[in-house]
């Protein structure tokens, strides 16, 4: 049985999608060294909801390992004293990636300064 053209053509643009995944996943595997985790903490802008003050957190791995049962510790200054803190669990956050989380205060994390950084993390 002979073979249309559009199914020669749906056949060629398969094996070229194959190609380009595996071709991406080998530089991956070669070209990317292993570097250790690295933790970026982004803070938004706070909120009130329910009696609490929320401070969003957008928390990036820009490192080339995973880290796992991730801590993040914000801590929340006026006037140079610590008022209060807050922890930001996250079980998985693989390389090259990021997860939002929120920090809940019982005082306005709007007024004063926040300073936000990891506190652990494991390698799976």
């Amino acid at each position: 049985m002979k073979k249309n053209r559009l199914e020669h053509l749906v056949f060629g643009v398969s094996c070229v999608l194959v190609a380009a995944v595996l071709g991406a996943l080998v530089y991956d595997a070669w070209m990317i060294r292993e570097s250790p985790p690295a933790i970026e903490i982004a803070l938004g802008p706070s909120f009130s909801s329910g009696g609490f003050h929320h401070l969003p957190a957008t928390v990036r791995n820009t490192g080339g390992t995973v880290a796992a049962d991730l801590v993040v510790e914000a801590v929340l200054y006026r006037d140079g004293r610590e008022i209060e803190r807050a922890e930001l669990a996250i079980q998985f956050l693989p390389r090259r990636s990021s997860q939002r989380g929120t920090f809940v205060f019982r005082a306005d994390p709007g007024v004063g300064e926040v300073v936000a950084r990891p506190v652990s993390f494991r390698a799976p």
